[in-house]
């Protein structure tokens, strides 16, 4: 898999008609267009969602293993947004879905980390707009209860917060997650060409441990959690 050293990114949101279609424009921008229609949040890609290009993950070479192929592990994403809400549609590829493990950053699970003001800290998270937040598979078929378990800033207010997680019912042998996240949850101002910072990562474990790791943004290592230097960066899309 091709490396590359220095990559820039950005999301925009965009101000349009509907629904547009969610563009990545020379691999570092990602324009998120605004809708009028709300997707149903059920873990289904329905009518609004067919509309919209899929993203997908850019590197699988995060973790100890690389997949053994694109069965093993393979992501990808569509995202919208509203005056309240972000929404978010992942399909994640796995064949063995491990739910089990003394670590839970070990269990597979999607994680989903935003930089609101796109500040790039090169120490820790700000604790103040850096989000990172953790869909482990484990919470299928009891999201409503563990939306308070993912991770979120302390003090975040999560009402309003809906995620689904669905087993494929297809050959592909994964899982599908939607999401439905407020705004002011994730300190994202609701303004066409606003200029936030995000990173999508998978985690798969196959039996003992997490073995690989996949990501949109970063193309090398596993900082993410730690650096938000090291998932966000800028591009000026206006």
């Amino acid at each position: 898999m091709t490396f590359r050293k220095i990559l820039l990114l950005v999301l925009c949101l965009s101000l349009v008609t509907n629904v547009a279609v969610a563009k990545v424009i020379d691999g570092v921008l990602y324009e998120i267009p605004k809708t009028t229609v709300v997707p149903v949040i059920d873990g289904k890609s329905d009518a609004v969602w067919k509309t919209l290009d899929w993203n997908f993950q850019t590197s699988y070479v995060n973790g100890t293993l690389v997949p053994d192929g694109w069965y093993d592990l393979f992501g990808a994403s569509k995202m919208m947004w509203d005056d309240d809400n972000l929404y978010a549609l992942f399909y994640a590829q796995d064949d063995a879905i491990v739910d089990v493990h003394a670590n839970s950053w070990e269990r597979d699970a999607v994680e989903f980390y935003s930089d609101a003001d796109n500040s790039k800290g090169t120490t820790a998270f700000d604790g103040v707009n850096d989000q990172h937040i953790n869909f482990r598979h484990e919470f299928i078929g009891n999201e409503a209860a563990n939306v308070a378990n993912m991770g979120w800033i302390t003090g975040t207010n999560t009402d309003g917060v809906e995620f689904v997680i669905l087993d494929d019912s297809t050959d592909m042998v994964g899982f599908w997650l939607e999401f439905k996240i407020p705004l002011n949850a994730l300190a994202i101002p609701a303004v066409a060409g606003t200029e936030i910072g995000i990173e999508w990562q998978q985690n798969d474990n196959d039996g003992t441990s997490r073995e690989s790791i996949s990501k949109w943004w970063l193309q090398e290592g596993d900082n993410s959690w730690l650096y938000p230097s090291r998932s966000f960066h800028k591009y000026n899309c206006n």
